[in-house]
């Protein structure tokens, strides 16, 4: 009846079962580039379109520019065509988002309050009437 249990706090390993899956087929298409054959994985969630040679060749023509990234310094290259945080370390470009404001009525106090939109669950109050409500509910409990 229990034998779950007995499964669960017993001191040896639980048997592990092994699957043993067809060998995967290779599919192979032209570089769009050079008309190369490119060897791929069907199941693989970006197909390549050009060979390793004719990518190696667009890297190295792309013209890269240096600069310094305007919050933490830190020296870095980045290609000419760059658009978007061209002045950020890829880092830094990371953690800055730039995030919209959204405006409510408090349900408390009934006055205007902002806070940042990238925010899992959206307030109903204002700082001020959550933390009356949060003395309340401790006067309570």
């Amino acid at each position: 009846m229990f034998e779950w249990l007995k499964k669960l706090f017993s001191k040896e390993p639980p048997a592990v079962q092994t699957q043993v899956l067809p060998a995967q087929k290779h599919m192979e298409k032209p570089c769009q580039s050079c008309g190369k054959p490119i060897s791929y994985d069907p199941t693989w969630k970006h197909i390549p379109n050009y060979c390793a040679d004719c990518k190696a060749k667009y890297r190295a023509e792309r013209r890269m520019i240096t600069r310094t990234c305007k919050k933490c310094g830190k020296v870095f290259t980045v290609p000419e065509n760059v658009q978007h945080f061209p002045n950020y370390c890829q880092t830094c470009r990371t953690k800055y988002r730039p995030v919209e404001r959204v405006t409510r009525k408090c349900r408390g106090c009934g006055q205007d309050f902002s806070f940042p939109s990238n925010l899992a669950h959206w307030p109903n109050y204002c700082r001020t009437c959550q933390e009356w409500r949060k003395q309340q509910l401790k006067k309570k409990g």
